[in-house]
This record gives C-alpha cells, structure tokens and sequence, in this order.
C-alpha cells in the first residue's frame, strides 16, 4: 500500500488523491513479467471540474491505466520512470507509482515525482 502519511497537511486540503491499485503492467527482466502496479496522483481541485465526488471529472481513470499499459519496459526502473513522465504531464501535484510482486505481495520498486517546487 502506498504510504501518505508523510505528506503534508496542505497537499491533503488542496487537492483530491486518485488511486488505482492492482493495476496489471508489463516488464521484461530475464522473461517477461505482469507485476501489478499501484498509482497515486493528487490533483489540485482547481484543475478538478468535479464539485462532488464524480471521479469522471476529476482525472479519467483510464489515463492512469493507459500509463501503467504504454509502460512497458525491460527494466522495472524504466518502467516506473515511463509511467511517471505520463502521469506527469497531467494536472497533478504529485505522482507515485509502486511495482509489487504478485508472488510475495512485496514492493519490488517505487518510484515518486512531486510537479511543483
């Protein structure tokens, strides 16, 4: 599960946290590999043309899914590094995107971009 709680009040307060979990990408180390894929984005509620809790408004889940899909790469690294430059062209505050073995349940790798200084 990501872990938030290190993140600050404020970013809580101004913006909507989207996640999607479980999420299936594709990989090649040695052989190809499904790991499921977690993604977390906040999104400014400026940029958010929903006024309740309608997700379609706020970011079209099936962008997220799409980065996680167009990702593939033979290194988990450049997998995490593809989806979080996709990702990061939208309006989000913060990115971050977990590979978890689907065998151990285990974090392989993860990886983080914040949009604004």
């Amino acid at each position: 599960m990501i872990d938030t709680a290190h993140l600050s009040k404020d970013l809580s307060v101004e913006c909507r946290r989207l996640f999607l979990r479980g999420c299936r990408g594709v990989t090649n180390v040695g052989q190809v590999m499904r790991p499921l894929v977690n993604v977390e984005v906040w999104v400014p509620y400026e940029h958010s043309t929903s006024q309740d809790d309608d997700l379609a408004g706020v970011v079209d889940y099936g962008i997220m899914r799409d980065a996680v899909l167009k990702a593939d790469s033979l290194t988990v690294e450049r997998f995490i590094s593809t989806t979080l430059d996709q990702l990061a062209k939208r309006p989000v505050v913060r990115v971050r995107v977990e590979v978890i073995d689907q065998r151990s349940g285990k974090v392989i790798d993860a990886g983080c971009r914040s949009t604004v200084a």
